[in-house]
């Protein structure tokens, strides 16, 4: 072993190592005989030992690289960039054959190949930042990794991790000592996730302080805490800014947003325009969820959002955990009044799954869905056409993106700033995705892209593309049979039965002509479904020219939505 380099080593490979890192060597040859086998994704550490003039002894740089266990032509045209995590020191090492596990054999780069690399993991994402840590495509893309730069012996025998966390963590330093490191580099991670771990924003800090302050509005900020352990933000507007009109009576509805948006989406607006603010001053009790992985609902009694365990999920989950546990929190919390239900894009969707079941009925006394989606195998967009067709997401999750960014991180990150410079326009982003629109406010569309669009899971675009392709209205398919018989005891996964929809309750759909996301024929479809229900108690606002984001964006929804949407409210 070279003075510059040294050897890579493994819990199954042993290599003489220089000091101080016989402290690494104690007890491994006993740990050796009684460990567990490696996990399969294939890591290894590498060290590269500096002179260190203050310490007068050797500085020692480690950086772990995730393997993939199999690497398909695509993605091995990939490979001198897809590291998830790469550090000061990193040569580009890689698994030569798609069979071979453990352990790894690091193939040496020219200098030309290792400044490629590190050239594309130095994109920074804000705050504090360490190290050349962080995917290259993967930031790019979304994902949310957690690089950590270098562990240094000092003469305490302690080490020292600089951890580089994005999203809402910023990075810390943290001394543990060099002895309790584990054998086995898989499990270097656990022990870094241990010491880093911190607590999710505030509820100082949620959306009330940044919105409603500014019109005079009461607003107070709630959490709620879902079955499977996470933590939403729930804003309440409990009056308007006027005397409460006779119509609301203090009558609880709630809000629930569509994808990559959050409550603040019914917000956007003026007091004049915003439906949330609108509802308020007619006299309703109004409350705004925040899906999870939205800015404000981040939290998790077990995982930081910065764990891909923590993005396990799609609007199966939504629809099981976030929609029940909300209703029934804002339930309890108004005296046991039924609550009206007004939701939007994606939102539809959860109501459509969530108030199938019976203990949810006893609590909704009307359900409004505007721009409503199920079935979605005629949608239009072809920028989500294109998506789909080419297993995007798919790509994105095998390569171990967790949180999808609807435009990357980067850009999601910077794209206000872009949108005002001259000559450019971002109103037209929102028709990449979403289809054209007709009367977007402009006000309230830069507030949108100023707020940022939220990301969302990496499985639940995948659940959606599953649903475009087969135009199928199902659970999620694991596309394993015995994953889908683990989950739902059956190989194939469960359909939703729109026709087991309550019957009785009175329920508005809101279609807009020129939706890119809910076609006409898929429309159809859904009605179709919903054919048992009581036509007495069905309402459907049909608006020609109006896109999927003009029912909450639009500058003359009050006139032809939202004066519509009360008064159907105000009959139930």
């Amino acid at each position: 072993m070279g003075s510059s380099e040294a050897e890579v080593f493994s819990s199954r490979t042993e290599v003489p190592l220089h000091p101080p890192w016989e402290l690494l060597q104690r007890e491994r040859v006993d740990a050796d005989a009684a460990a567990t086998p490696p996990p399969t994704t294939c890591k290894e550490i590498r060290i590269k030992e500096e002179n260190n003039p203050s310490a007068g002894q050797p500085r020692h740089r480690l950086a772990v690289s995730p393997r993939w266990e199999s690497r398909p032509i695509a993605f091995a045209l990939l490979r001198w960039v897809a590291p998830s995590v790469s550090f000061p020191g990193y040569r580009g090492p890689h698994c030569g054959r798609p069979s071979q596990r453990w352990p790894c054999k690091g193939l040496a780069r020219s200098q030309k190949n290792r400044g490629m690399a590190a050239g594309w993991t130095q994109r920074r994402r804000g705050g504090p930042y360490f190290g050349r840590g962080g995917a290259a495509l993967g930031r790019w893309a979304g994902v949310s990794s957690r690089p950590f730069s270098w562990g240094e012996e000092t003469p305490t025998g302690r080490g020292r991790i600089t951890v580089g966390r994005t999203g809402q963590r910023r990075a810390q330093v943290v001394d543990v000592p060099l002895q309790s490191v584990p054998n086995g580099s898989h499990q270097y991670e656990h022990l870094i996730r241990q010491v880093v771990a911190s607590d999710p924003p505030s509820p100082a800090n949620g959306a009330c302080k940044s919105v409603t302050g500014t019109y005079g509005y009461k607003c107070e900020e709630h959490e709620v805490t879902t079955k499977d352990g996470y933590i939403l933000s729930v804003q309440r507007i409990p009056v308007g800014r006027s005397p409460a009109r006779s119509g609301g009576s203090g009558t609880p509805i709630l809000l629930q947003h569509g994808l990559f948006m959050d409550g603040l989406g019914w917000l956007l607006s003026s007091p004049d325009e915003s439906l949330g603010y609108i509802l308020a001053d007619e006299g309703y009790d109004v409350w705004i969820a925040n899906s999870r992985g939205t800015k404000h609902s981040l939290g998790h009694t077990l995982f930081s959002s910065d764990d891909p365990e923590y993005w396990d999920w799609s609007w199966d989950e939504l629809a099981e955990y976030d929609l029940p546990a909300t209703v029934e929190y804002v339930y309890g919390r108004t005296g046991k009044q039924k609550l009206h239900y007004v939701g939007h894009s994606l939102g539809t969707l959860m109501a459509l799954a969530a108030f199938c079941h019976s203990e949810l009925q006893e609590m909704v006394r009307s359900a409004v869905l505007l721009s409503p989606i199920a079935y979605l195998n005629q949608i239009r967009p072809a920028f989500v056409r294109i998506g789909v067709e080419f297993f995007v997401p798919e790509i994105f999750n095998r390569m171990g993106v967790r949180r999808f960014f609807p435009f990357g991180s980067f850009l999601n990150k910077h794209l206000f700033r872009i949108c005002w410079l001259p000559g450019i326009s971002c109103l037209h982003l929102l028709t990449a995705y979403a289809g054209k629109n007709c009367c977007l406010s402009s006000p309230a569309a830069h507030r949108y892209l100023e707020h940022g669009p939220q990301p969302t899971a990496t499985k639940n675009i995948m659940h959606l593309s599953q649903m475009i392709r087969r135009g199928t209205l199902a659970k999620f398919d694991y596309d394993d049979c015995d994953k889908n018989t683990k989950h739902y005891g059956q190989e194939v996964p469960p359909a939703y039965d729109i026709s087991s929809f309550p019957h009785d309750l009175p329920l508005l759909l809101g279609y807009g002509g020129e939706d890119g996301l809910s076609d006409g024929g898929d429309g159809m479809r859904l009605m179709d479904g919903l054919r048992f229900h009581d036509q007495q108690k069905l309402t459907v606002l049909y608006r020609l020219d109006y896109g999927h984001d003009d029912f909450i964006m639009a500058v003359n929804a009050k006139q032809l939505v939202y004066d519509r949407v009360i008064a159907f409210l105000k009959l139930h």
